[in-house]
């Protein structure tokens, strides 16, 4: 009786191990990214919509913070569906001052449900990261 728990404790200890480990393999289904930036707030805020704008996204929405330390960004991309552009994949990215001459930048990507593809999955975090790595150094 004692062998035979030792071994229902060995499976289940291995079950959930594997379960586990297929957990840890699924992607999220959003991705944030948070960098800082050694350059003033106003400078990111314009640097940040030009990325935007470059990589042929839509801003629709922005606002500053009433204490003026927070700028939110919000940005979809355009559909033509039927011959009328239609918004979809809505992002976020919220300029944030951190110090005189460091800025946080939050680039949330837009939701998705896990039946979306990965290869289908716009990464907007790491396009517009890489776009104002970009902008920034020319």
């Amino acid at each position: 009786m004692n062998t035979l728990k030792k071994q229902l404790l060995i499976i289940l200890t291995i079950v959930v191990i594997v379960f586990l480990q297929g957990c840890g393999s699924l992607e999220t289904t959003s991705g944030d990214r948070s960098i800082t930036y050694d350059h003033g707030f106003n400078t990111m805020i314009k640097t940040v919509e030009q990325a935007i704008k470059s990589s042929s996204l839509d801003i629709s929405f922005t606002q500053e913070s009433d204490n003026g330390n927070k700028y939110t960004l919000l940005f979809n991309s355009q559909v033509a569906v039927y011959n009328q552009s239609v918004q979809q994949d809505q992002g976020k990215v919220v300029v944030e001052r951190v110090g005189d001459k460091q800025t946080k930048v939050i680039i949330t990507n837009p939701e998705y449900h896990f039946s979306i593809p990965s290869h289908q999955r716009k990464e907007y975090d790491r396009q517009l990261k890489n776009r104002i790595d970009d902008i920034l150094d020319n």
